[in-house]
């Protein structure tokens, strides 16, 4: 993102990833689901595990306030990003989003 913007970026001291395993598996014994978590009418199988067809949405309109989706230290250029800053429903679309915003302001940050 920056680098096509032009900006310098200094080389990375520590960096973490998480991943979301099998995202959303249909729970055991929910909707009529067997004790492995499967209802045909309920499930899908992928790769041999059980998924719900349909989710509820999972991502809710941000709140009406004016503070970020993330923390950021602007004059130390540390920022932070993830579902658990941010005032979105928790979970990868949250986190995503929140990481966008925080994106979107170092962008503002570094370039000005």
């Amino acid at each position: 993102y920056l680098q096509r913007a032009g900006v310098e970026t200094p080389t990375p001291i520590y960096l973490q990833a998480q991943r979301w395993g099998s995202a959303m598996p249909a729970p055991a014994s929910v909707a009529g689901r067997d004790a492995r978590g499967f209802a045909q009418s309920v499930c899908v199988e992928v790769c041999g595990v059980e998924y719900a067809r349909s989710l509820p949405p999972l991502v809710y309109e941000r709140p009406k306030t004016e503070a970020p989706d993330f923390v950021a230290d602007d004059e130390s250029q540390l920022f932070y990003a993830g579902d658990f800053c941010s005032q979105r429903s928790p979970g990868f679309e949250s986190a995503a989003l929140s990481a966008l915003d925080a994106a979107q302001h170092m962008l503002r940050v570094l370039i000005a």
